[in-house]
């Protein structure tokens, strides 16, 4: 835990200087916390709105992304422009990416000169 990592969308690999968020490498509490979160919205549960589900997405992202390089417009990172930068599927997928160790290898980081 506290090393950085850096992701990548799949929907962004491509790019000559893709979008990256910065993510912490996450304690084993912190992976069950993401965990517990991402299995809660598959849950259909009569209590859980769709409003909820983003939330609890959201603010858990919030505290595993720690910045990010390449997001144009939006500038320096922060917190609450997450709900901003990715969509909801965005932001799933930078869940799973997170919670599996999908990290750019040293390589593809100098190679995006990150």
């Amino acid at each position: 835990p506290g090393s950085k990592n850096v992701v990548v969308l799949d929907t962004d690999k491509e790019k000559d200087a893709p979008p990256a968020f910065f993510v912490r490498s996450l304690s084993m509490r912190q992976t069950r916390k993401l965990s517990e979160t991402y299995d809660l919205i598959w849950e259909t549960a009569t209590d859980t709105t769709e409003g909820d589900m983003f939330e609890r997405l959201f603010t858990v992202l919030a505290e595993m992304v720690t910045g990010w390089a390449n997001m144009g417009d939006f500038g320096e990172y922060e917190p609450d422009k997450l709900w901003d930068v990715l969509s909801f599927t965005e932001g799933r997928q930078l869940a799973v990416k997170i919670l599996g160790g999908n990290f750019l290898s040293n390589e593809d980081k100098k190679k995006f000169d990150l």
